[in-house]
């Protein structure tokens, strides 16, 4: 799918988006996504007042700095503490917990009252 097309239907799509993370998450939610996983690496921490959006720390230093912005360690599984089949089930448990209204941190802090840009194509000054 192009950046902000209709993903019409129950099915996983993939959308042409940039690595600008508020800008992508843009697109996908005006794409119709009603739920956000968003992998953080740098520590950009998201949210969003159209679809909850879960932050996953890719690491634990990581995850221990921002504690109070991240809903899920990733970085358990780097640490020996859990395998790929442990985190699958923790991170499903997270998005069933956000999709039965449980507030994500980053909703809770009030990040999805700004976090929402277009993304401009083309040449920008």
């Amino acid at each position: 799918y192009d950046y902000t097309d209709p993903a019409l239907g129950k099915r996983l799509v993939f959308m042409d988006i940039p690595g600008y993370d508020v800008i992508s998450i843009t697109g996908t939610m005006v794409g119709g996504a009603n739920m956000l996983c968003f992998t953080i690496g740098r520590g950009t921490v998201m949210g969003s007042i159209p679809a909850p959006c879960l932050n996953m720390a890719s690491n634990s230093g990581m995850y221990r700095y921002w504690i109070e912005d991240m809903d899920v360690n990733c970085g358990i599984i780097l640490d020996g503490e859990a395998d790929i089949a442990k985190m699958r089930r923790l991170i499903f448990e997270r998005v069933l917990e956000a999709a039965s209204s449980k507030t994500t941190k980053s909703d809770a802090a009030g990040f999805g009252q700004l976090n929402f840009a277009p993304w401009r194509l083309g040449r920008s000054v």
